[in-house]
């Protein structure tokens, strides 16, 4: 069909479109003789430039085109150039591109200045070509001020796409773009092409509509199908798509839980609360651009959104959904008290190498921009690819300018509304958002003159809206990705020795194996009746650090894939306990040899060359490039920890595996179709959502320690009175109530630092044997098992917050079986956590 995209100034676009084969809109009687007017002169334009296709044109284009030309400002320009476009395309084999200038529109007015057009038009378009002319201007970031696309219909169509752009805009390569790309894709591109939008359509579907619209069942439906395909070994074919490949195993733990076929249960567990898209302000050489940012938020039931916020030029909307719906499960499966949430801005930090400023102003900008839909007490972001110190440094600063902004105006200084970001805030909506997503109660008229005047005050309330800061952070979150990998692979090694799936390097004794059996003992149950003290003793941990892990591991052979943090950090971790680095792969290729130099290693990565391929001790093969380094995932070996990249491990490469345990320091690094092989071949594979989620573990430390410091201020400092934990007890995870009091009432230090890496221990440990057990007992996979805890525990809270009758409801068409799975998780103290009338909902379910 036809759209119109009109962008404000605030970033905003609206888009009105014109489905393909619809009926004329009527057309008021008072315009007919306006119209026949307008068309005998368009007759008379075609006569005299001499259109072969003029009346062609005017013969197929609709009544509602004319009806909206006739009532414009300049009745019939608009017509007369399409005329023109039309005419060389139809005389045209390949895309036509004109550039003029147009005069600039501001609403209804017009202004002297001047804009730049440039008008594309083929005939016999592809339904995918228009998608493709504005995915070119994505890809060289160019902003547009508006644009429309009309399809003129007939034997032969037409697609005129008009874009208008600021006059200095250079159009040169945009151009050379445009005209390259075919007008018919071909037939791998298309079908590449198709399956992207069929998957773009089902999350914009689940993003934006309601679930009780036929539309958002039959995306369901369709992600269900194309599942179904994903996971189908006897089709040769992958799509490689991070999003199916998690919704595919999500599926296959439903249908283990009898879910997957509940529409109503489904529709909770997949649908997404919010995805808010905007534009970030940018200057560029004293040129100012849009940028386009996201957030979303997939579900928040157990708490508030968490997920970090990518800084790089490829981020995409469907990516960041990705990525928050996954980020659920893993907050889930660590049982911290956060669901999921993810972000993003479309921006290249590299060109600002050598603009400070200018990154620091869009990036301030980019924090206004996301602080209206984030806080503490909503959504919780932190960094991720492109955002580290420095850039989380930048975001703090717009959320503190936009706080101070937001207390201002409600504490009653500012007067009317105010403009944070790219939205227009009122009084109202200004206490709204200090009460919801800051959990301030906006009655209380000191504490809004604190957040107002006082510096202090403001640092700390900010500090518990983004974790993974320079400055207020905590020395646990650095380097805490690969440390919990670490334990999952430690945790990991000792179940599969006491099953005998495992040769220690050296003896292990009677004692030593009965310390064993104590660590692969500490599960949920266990942390929840014991949760003021650890399991192990720390001269228990002791031993198992310094002698009985350097037994099992000594000598052991692995192979890393990526030489980034994650996987610099569980080298470092691993070589503590002796074990043999055979293969290391990155951007630059793939080193093999025995026991591999870490030092040397760590220097080549944080030098000029950003890779190992370069290193020399040890070093026996040398493989540069990256692609044909990928090969390291076919090494045999022990432990393989892909850390670098999605869907290292597929069908294609899945049988060829030789190691014992993969373990997914990555996101999505195998595959669905690759689970199904490694799990059949016997590879035990730490899944990805376990393996490295110790970095949102600590990130949830990071955050309880803001929120601590800032609720102990309002006490002491603005109220006057002795801080209790009162307001901070809903925020904690109930397994380790009494422990983390205790770490809060210290300052940070080193005997916090290693009391918070000893929770993460407990945590992860806890979930891989939980995890082992129920795989082994139940004869499904690690992540299966992984999926079914975390989404249970998600149904539970998504259930406990429903009203009693939509509740009653949904639970009536639960199965049997699922209602017993249930039980625990009812009856788990984070329940009581989330409702205060947990014991009436139970009865209400249960009996």
């Amino acid at each position: 069909g036809s759209f119109d995209a009109e962008y404000t100034k605030s970033g905003v676009s609206v888009v009105s479109i014109t489905k393909s084969g619809r009926s004329d809109f009527k057309v008021p009687n008072e315009l007919w003789s306006d119209i026949k007017k307008m068309l005998k002169d368009c007759e008379q334009f075609s006569f005299e430039k001499s259109l072969k296709h003029g009346v062609t044109f005017l013969n197929n284009i609709q009544l509602d085109y004319l009806s909206e030309e006739v009532t414009a400002h300049s009745p019939g320009v608009r017509i007369k150039r399409h005329m023109e476009y039309y005419e060389k395309a139809m005389e045209s084999n390949s895309i036509v591109v004109i550039e003029d200038e147009a005069q600039k529109k501001i609403g209804d007015l017009k202004e002297n200045l001047n804009e730049k057009r440039l008008a594309i038009s083929v005939k016999n378009p592809h339904p995918t070509w228009v998608i493709n002319m504005l995915k070119a201007f994505e890809f060289r970031d160019i902003s547009m001020n508006r644009c429309y696309y009309d399809l003129i219909e007939g034997d032969d169509s037409v697609g005129i796409l008009s874009v208008y752009l600021e006059p200095e805009i250079d159009t040169v390569q945009i151009k050379d773009d445009l005209h390259s790309l075919t007008k018919v894709p071909q037939e791998k591109n298309r079908e590449e092409s198709e399956f992207k939008q069929r998957v773009d359509g089902i999350i914009r579907a689940l993003t934006t509509i309601s679930p009780t619209d036929e539309g958002f069942k039959d995306s369901i439906e369709n992600l269900r199908n194309l599942c179904i395909e994903n996971s189908d070994l006897s089709v040769v074919k992958e799509y490689n798509n991070f999003y199916l490949n998690s919704v595919t195993d999500f599926f296959k733990a439903a249908d283990f839980a009898g879910i997957s076929r509940n529409m109503d249960v489904m529709s909770l567990l997949l649908k997404y609360e919010d995805l808010d898209e905007f534009f970030v302000s940018c200057r560029e050489d004293d040129k100012l651009t849009n940028k386009p940012g996201f957030r979303a938020k997939h579900n928040s039931a157990r708490g508030p959104s968490k997920g970090g916020l990518r800084i790089d030029s490829i981020v995409r909307y469907d990516e960041v959904a990705a990525l928050s719906f996954m980020m659920t499960w893993k907050c889930a499966r660590s049982r911290i008290l956060f669901g999921g949430g993810k972000g993003g801005l479309k921006l290249n930090p590299a060109d600002f190498k050598d603009k400070k400023m200018d990154f620091f102003e869009t990036l301030s900008n980019f924090g206004r921009s996301i602080f209206t839909v984030t806080g503490p007490a909503k959504d919780v972001p932190a960094g991720d690819v492109g955002c580290g110190g420095t850039e989380i440094g930048h975001l703090f600063e717009g959320f503190k300018s936009a706080l101070r902004d937001l207390a201002l105006l409600a504490y009653g200084i500012k007067k009317g509304v105010s403009q944070i970001g790219n939205k227009i805030i009122s009084v109202e909506e200004a206490r709204s958002i200090l009460y919801n997503n800051f959990d301030i109660d906006y009655l209380d008229s000191s504490i809004l003159k604190e957040l107002s005047t006082n510096e202090e005050y403001l640092n700390l309330v900010t500090a518990a809206q983004i974790t993974g800061k320079p400055k207020m952070g905590i020395a646990a979150r650095t380097g805490a990705t690969g440390r919990g990998l670490c334990y999952s692979i430690l945790q990991s090694v000792t179940n599969l020795f006491l099953d005998g799936k495992w040769e220690s390097s050296q003896p292990i004794s009677s004692d030593e194996n009965q310390l064993l059996l104590k660590a692969s003992e500490i599960n949920e149950e266990s942390l929840i009746e014991s949760e003021a003290s650890p399991l192990l003793t720390r001269a228990e941990w002791e031993i198992l650090h310094k002698i009985i892990y350097p037994k099992l591991l000594l000598s052991k052979r692995v192979a890393v894939q990526g030489s980034g943090k994650v996987g610099s950090s569980i080298m470092k971790e691993l070589t503590k306990y002796g074990v043999n680095i055979i293969a290391v792969a990155d951007a630059g290729g793939m080193i093999c040899g025995h026991n591999l130099n870490l030092d040397e290693m760590l220097v080549k990565v944080n030098g000029p060359e950003r890779s190992v391929i370069n290193c020399t001790q040890n070093v026996t093969r040398r493989v540069p490039g990256a692609k044909e380094g990928a090969e390291i995932v076919e090494i045999e070996c022990d432990i393989l920890i892909p850390a670098a990249l999605e869907n290292a491990i597929t069908q294609n490469n899945a049988y060829k595996i030789n190691t014992k345990i993969v373990a997914c320091g990555s996101n999505g690094p195998c595959s669905s179709k690759a689970e199904l092989i490694l799990n059949s071949k016997g590879v035990l594979v730490i899944y990805d959502f376990l393996a490295n989620g110790a970095g949102v573990t600590a990130s949830y430390f990071e955050w309880l320690r803001n929120l601590y410091d800032r609720f102990k201020y309002e006490a002491n400092v603005i109220r006057r009175e002795d801080f209790t934990f009162e307001k901070l007890e809903k925020y904690i995870m109930p397994e380790f109530n009494e422990r983390i009091k205790r770490i809060l009432l210290e300052d940070e230090g080193e005997w916090t630092t290693n009391e918070w890496n000893l929770l993460i221990r407990d945590i992860v440990f806890s979930e891989i044997n939980d995890d082992y057990r129920f795989s082994k007992d139940n004869n499904i996979s690690m992540k299966s098992a992984g999926f079914v805890n975390s989404m249970l525990r998600v149904l539970t809270a998504t259930l406990i917050k429903l009203d009693t009758k939509q509740r009653g409801v949904i639970w009536s068409n639960l199965e049997e079986k699922t209602k017993t799975m249930l039980f625990p998780y009812f009856n788990h103290p984070e329940a009581g956590q989330l409702a205060e009338n947990i014991e009436v909902i139970k009865k209400e379910l249960f009996t």
